[in-house]
């Protein structure tokens, strides 16, 4: 069931372009709120609460109509849940529109629109057009990371709650976006704990689908550093993957070669995406091969 599940949600997700519309998260920003004004003083107590109880309420629902109509209600539940966990952008188009201000010589726009999008870090020197085509590159590999291979990773080993505890620890962590406390490092550490596996997966994906050898050296480096973050193991393996850098034999550090032109960088992202989008096939297909045998 879990394959078909997925290939259900994929085709809607992917190939049909649908997403779930950000205000039906407007539930838990309210419920997320309402626990923390009654539970200030416990703040992991409110944590716990704000990510579990949603997922005993779906336990409940599952464990009730999971089995009706043979099955077929099980299949739409899990697929239900599924889509919902998923990423609420279009990374392809929003790569599009941010390519078209690139493209167009716009800079100002295109780095208002990655800090909205490609989680480009505010007060980034804009006059650094490699520092700042750099982090969009990082960026567009972790929210394709953050928007589907986190989610289906977690689906595939957990099932639905899996994938729905993965969402709601994202919005988690987007609704303490403006604070800045001790407290916050909570659910930024869980987070770690969560994507460890699955983006160390994803960079051996990487290795598979774009140039395995020097891939495959940046990845095992991965694989021994435990702190190494999310964002920083993806970008190196990709671009790893893609062949555009190297590893400097003196320090271990990955050098990324700097294009000269401007439609050398665009080509940069469109190449990421494609490699991102033949790294999901190889997930879909190892999946299959697993459903089979």
């Amino acid at each position: 069931m879990v394959f078909l599940v997925l290939l259900i949600t994929l085709c809607g997700y992917s190939l049909l372009g649908y997403r779930v519309d950000e205000r039906y998260d407007n539930w838990f920003f309210a419920f997320h709120g309402w626990l923390e004004a009654r539970l200030q003083k416990w703040p992991l107590v409110s944590m716990l609460a704000v990510l579990l109880l949603p997922l005993l309420a779906i336990h409940w629902l599952l464990a009730t109509f999971e089995n009706g109509l043979f099955g077929l209600l099980g299949v739409v539940l899990y697929a239900a849940i599924l889509f919902y966990s998923l990423g609420r952008g279009n990374l392809v188009e929003q790569t599009q529109s941010y390519l078209e201000r690139w493209r167009d010589g716009d800079i100002q726009s295109a780095y208002h629109y990655a800090i909205d999008y490609f989680r480009l870090p505010e007060g980034s020197d804009i006059e650094d057009i490699n520092q700042m085509h750099e982090s969009v590159r990082a960026g567009l590999f972790y929210q394709w990371f953050e928007q589907i291979f986190v989610i289906l990773f977690w689906f595939i080993l957990a099932g639905p709650l899996g994938a729905l505890f993965i969402r709601l620890l994202c919005l988690y962590e987007k609704a303490l976006n403006d604070k800045d406390s001790a407290d916050d490092l909570m659910p930024l550490q869980l987070q770690h704990v969560v994507q460890w596996l699955p983006a160390r997966l994803l960079g051996f994906t990487f290795a598979i689908a774009g140039n395995f050898t020097l891939c495959f050296k940046v990845w095992m480096e991965a694989i021994m550093d435990w702190r190494r973050p999310t964002q920083d193991v993806l970008h190196n393996s990709g671009m790893a993957a893609l062949g555009v850098c190297k590893i400097d034999e003196n320090d271990r550090r990955i050098v990324i070669f700097d294009p000269a032109l401007f439609e050398s960088y665009a080509g940069e992202l469109e190449t990421i995406q494609e490699l991102v989008i033949r790294s999901l096939v190889v997930w879909v297909v190892v999946l299959a091969l697993l459903t089979i045998f």
